[in-house]
């Protein structure tokens, strides 16, 4: 089932007529927004300022994370700025614990602009079909890495669930110390 989200990213590949990865993000985003890369004094990735404004919104990506966490980022702003229901002022790391409706909404909006830039960033429709030559996962992977150029955490999550065989992938740190793992819904272990 396609999100609301994912469905808007698809539109906005489609106006742009951008068919696979890769991709000029920045040129796309500068369509919607203006773009700074700065050096942040916190821990944020990035920033949006003036959603829903007459003026065109700023995107603040912090320059310190790598590149590909960097396009990640960018994507996931523009998303607040695509989806329409992301309004007003959105912060980045604030104290919702004592507010549950403000916890649920903040995490509610950031998992829409982590769906809408996964779509964006690798494409449902491009994945499919890259993987219906059934390949092996760790090709899919690797060349979905290459291609979209994006981090290895959101690579997985979008193929897992994209894919329809089962399978469990694990990252090793070590000596057989699990880091991460992922499982597809339908895989009994």
């Amino acid at each position: 089932m396609i999100r609301p989200e994912e469905r808007l990213a698809q539109r906005l590949l489609a106006r742009h007529k951008i068919t696979k990865p890769p991709f000029d993000l920045e040129a796309l985003v500068q369509n919607y927004a203006t773009l700074e890369y700065i050096e942040f004094p916190t821990d944020a990735d990035g920033l949006v300022i003036g959603i829903g404004s007459k003026k065109k919104p700023e995107i603040l990506i912090n320059s310190k994370p790598y590149e590909n966490r960097k396009k990640f980022t960018l994507a996931h702003e523009l998303g607040h700025i695509i989806i329409p229901w992301h309004t007003g002022t959105i912060i980045s790391h604030t104290d919702t614990e004592s507010d549950p409706h403000l916890e649920w909404e903040y995490s509610t909006m950031e998992g829409e602009a982590n769906r809408f830039a996964a779509e964006l960033l690798m494409p449902s429709k491009w994945l499919n079909n890259y993987s219906t030559n059934k390949q092996e996962i760790q090709n899919l992977i690797l060349k979905t890495l290459e291609l979209c150029e994006t981090s290895l955490d959101s690579a997985l999550i979008k193929i897992f669930n994209s894919i329809t065989e089962p399978v469990i992938c694990f990252e090793l740190y070590g000596v057989n110390q699990i880091s991460s793992s992922q499982v597809r819904a339908s895989t009994y272990a």
